[in-house]
């Protein structure tokens, strides 16, 4: 997986970029994308796992 943020998006969404270099030394599935976009944009949802969340771990 791809994922390019531009420096203001990852400071306005305040962006842990530590966590998000550490998730790139892991194995990721398509189950991570829904859960990081939810939690990136900060979408309430019940259906969102934090463990499957790249920016989360």
């Amino acid at each position: 997986m791809v994922m390019w943020l531009s420096d203001s998006f990852a400071h306005d969404y305040k962006v842990d970029r530590a966590a998000l270099s550490a998730a790139a030394s892991t194995k990721v599935t398509h189950e991570n994308l829904y859960h990081t976009i939810i939690g990136l944009l900060q979408v309430s949802s019940t259906t969102k796992r934090d463990e499957f969340d790249l920016l989360k771990k």
